[in-house]
């Protein structure tokens, strides 16, 4: 799953996420799942079958943000969008899914292509968890 302009390095200059970042940042995903899922695991913390999972990104401007949360919005998702410092963050959270290692790697691939689709960073996820 790679970028369309990874090709050309040209059409990159100018934009808040750079190719080889979102790149990366992609293929870090099942990783990322793997460890956290395992870490809960680990301690015995639990999420229900289904839950919602907080989701973050950060965009260089303002109209890029919201262009996102549009998007978002579309899969029926709350999104709010902030300025923080020098950018705008994006987050919000999911309608109800399944908690399993290949369905979370799956939504956070998507999200990655999906902010790169609009100039903006996927930052990371997160969800609620009870103690067993």
């Amino acid at each position: 799953m790679k970028s369309p302009n990874s090709s050309n390095p040209k059409s990159d200059k100018n934009k808040f996420v750079h190719v080889k970042d979102f790149e990366v940042n992609l293929d870090s995903q099942d990783q990322k799942t793997s460890r956290v899922l395992g870490v809960m695991n680990k301690f015995s913390l639990t999420t229900k079958k289904e839950s919602e999972i907080e989701f973050f990104f950060y965009a260089a401007t303002k109209e890029k943000a919201k262009q996102l949360a549009a998007e978002l919005q579309k899969l029926k998702y709350d999104v709010y969008v902030e300025k923080h410092r020098d950018r705008f963050s994006i987050s919000g959270w999911t309608t109800k899914m399944n908690i399993e290692n290949e369905r979370i790697s799956y939504w956070a691939k998507h999200m990655c292509q999906l902010g790169y689709k609009f100039d903006c960073e996927f930052d990371g996820w997160g969800m609620f968890v009870d103690e067993e």
